[in-house]
């Protein structure tokens, strides 16, 4: 199981640092009133992106996808494969590759509600939905298959934030944490289109079929990865992925607002984001020797051929592009470094 980082306790009470019994009611009273001042406050005076400002119901007509912005319930999900300490929104089911205690490691997955359990900067309307792991690598992500037109070329597109890195790097303007540019985790977001409507069972890879959007490595901001495809029959499958390649201290990825229309265009085809391959160093016992090399890499996994026939497009709509950062340090041999 995985806690939350979230609600760590800074230090158990001692005997003599317990408050008496007779003063926790007042004091329980006290302090919930004022955090609720003062969140609201805080809240409500912290900037956001430019992205998050524009409601995805007006952006998204015609949407075909269940919840679209994860704000219409969400249940536990351990019946369905996941530790007990995940949540996911209804309509959606989370998949990730099994691994190892630090390459692939399974994720935690939660409903951000700000106020409740989560930072309103994560958020672009309402609710979002997040999985991460701490100190170890993640393959996942959620799906959700709708019924389309047999043979209709349809669209899907989420918009997913990034935050990752070894060190934490407070912003207190914006009053959230920041990724660490100089020791990164190199995650990686995209969507994808299974045109066979096919799904993924827990602790798997999803299907050869997918086609995949371009990959974005954009920290701390939403972006827009956008991908069509054709139907093959009268249902499709919308994928959300995230992916690491080193096992730092924060993995994590945040979606919201996603959107599946019928229409727009499909070209060549794209190759699969690249990941480890079931079965790779990366997800045995002892990997991550002295290049990193457990991680995921920028080639195109098994998945990619299985796209040849299929005919799509994939993009990322970025609010502020930049290019990936250059990477200052290396992780060698399960810590970081300045390379000799």
């Amino acid at each position: 199981m995985h806690f939350s980082r979230q609600f760590s306790h800074p230090r158990d009470l001692s005997t003599r640092d317990r408050v008496p019994s007779h003063h926790i009611s007042r004091i329980a009273c006290a302090v919930t009133a004022f955090g609720v001042v003062v969140f609201g406050a805080a809240v409500a005076g912290a900037p956001t992106p430019a992205a998050q400002a524009a409601p995805n119901a007006q952006a998204c007509a015609g949407n075909r996808l269940v919840n679209p912005s994860f704000e219409g319930g969400w249940r536990k999900t351990e019946s369905e494969g996941t530790s007990l300490s995940s949540a996911v929104s209804d309509g959606w089911r989370p998949w990730f590759v099994r691994g190892n205690e630090t390459w692939n490691r399974e994720p935690e997955f939660k409903v951000v509600i700000p106020g409740v359990n989560g930072d309103a900067y994560r958020v672009r309307s309402g609710q979002s939905m997040k999985w991460f792991t701490t100190w170890g690598t993640h393959t996942a992500g959620m799906y959700q298959t709708v019924s389309v037109p047999a043979g209709a070329v349809v669209t899907f597109s989420a918009w997913g934030m990034i935050y990752s890195g070894e060190d934490d790097g407070h912003r207190p303007d914006l009053d959230t944490y920041f990724s660490d540019p100089l020791k990164p985790g190199n995650y990686r977001i995209a969507v994808g289109i299974d045109p066979t409507g096919a799904g993924t069972p827990i602790g798997s890879h999803p299907p050869g079929s997918v086609v995949w959007s371009e990959p974005s490595m954009v920290t701390d901001q939403f972006v827009n990865p956008t991908v069509s495809a054709r139907a093959v029959g009268g249902a499709v499958t919308a994928y959300v992925k995230g992916w690491a390649e080193y096992p730092v201290k924060h993995n994590d990825s945040f979606w919201d607002d996603a959107c599946l229309v019928v229409g727009g265009s499909v070209a060549a085809p794209q190759p699969a984001p690249g990941e480890p391959a079931p079965g790779a160093p990366a997800e045995t016992e002892g990997s991550g020797g002295d290049e990193a090399s457990g991680g995921a890499t920028d080639g195109a996994s098994s998945t990619g051929s299985a796209n040849a026939g299929v005919a799509s497009t994939g993009s990322s709509d970025v609010t502020a592009p930049r290019a990936p950062v250059k990477r200052i340090m290396r992780f060698t041999r399960g810590h970081w470094a300045l390379p000799r």
